[in-house]
């Protein structure tokens, strides 16, 4: 059987509506050909030199990163005395 695509545009919500007013038998296969037929998969996507670059960064740790709030704070404080 030869289906030629249909093309519509309706809203989530009637989208939704029309699923519920599905027979049991036609909801569930619509769940399988959605999971089977719709779902992408599971891509890895390409990490460039550049993001390889920057994800090789050294990072702080949470002390760091507090020590450098306490002492932005103080260096603020300083600047406008």
């Amino acid at each position: 059987m030869i289906m030629n695509p249909l093309s519509i545009q309706i809203g989530y919500q009637q989208l939704l509506e029309a699923v519920r007013q599905l027979p049991e038998n036609q909801l569930s296969q619509l769940m399988i050909d959605i999971k089977n037929n719709i779902s992408k998969p599971n891509v890895v996507p390409e990490v460039s030199d550049f993001q390889q670059f920057l994800l090789s960064a050294p990072t702080m740790s949470k002390k760091q990163h507090e020590e450098f709030t306490e002492n932005r704070k103080k260096f603020n404080q300083w600047r406008t005395l």
